[in-house]
């Protein structure tokens, strides 16, 4: 996983032991200071990632598939400002959903990541629907479904998924 997404599941995992119950919050604290540090530029083994979501929800108490989502819409925004110029300003949720791989090729792919990375595939159906297909091996279709609902909050917008498989 790349170390820039990784970084940003540190500061969710950090974020959130604001929100548990002091044993949790510790135990949560503990494991993120037992997890190595990645470099943003770097990668992250994805079982170290993915272990670290799973120990938010534990944490909270939630299906990791919630946790998944809640750490994609808080990392939307976040997501948004790093791609900086590569967006356009008169882009809206749509248009970065219709231009996110674009995006991540240019922010987040490495050579050095054997992980393979997920389908993302967009056609756009009508000035106010878009048909996307996204297919990770690593199950994160959590994470996609909260960066989705996360930047239509960053933008001010609602949107609608429908989710037939992940």
């Amino acid at each position: 996983m790349q170390g820039l997404f990784f970084f940003f599941i540190q500061k969710f995992a950090d974020h959130s032991t604001a929100n548990v119950p002091p044993q949790a919050a510790a135990d949560l604290r503990s494991r993120i200071e037992q997890t190595a540090t990645y470099l943003p530029d770097g990668s992250c083994p994805e079982s170290v990632a993915t272990g670290l979501l799973e120990a938010v929800a534990l944490a909270n108490g939630e299906p990791v598939e919630q946790t998944q989502a809640r750490f994609g819409g808080w990392v939307a925004s976040h997501l948004i400002r790093v791609a900086g110029g590569l967006v356009e300003g008169s882009w809206g949720t749509l248009e970065i959903l219709e231009h996110a791989d674009d995006l991540i090729r240019s922010l987040a792919r490495d050579e050095r990541i054997s992980e393979a990375p997920p389908v993302h595939e967009a056609v756009r159906i009508s000035p106010t629907e878009l048909h996307l297909v996204y297919y990770s091996q690593r199950k994160l279709c959590g994470v996609a479904k909260g960066i989705m609902h996360g930047v239509a909050a960053h933008f001010g917008e609602t949107i609608q998924v429908d989710e037939t498989a992940c």
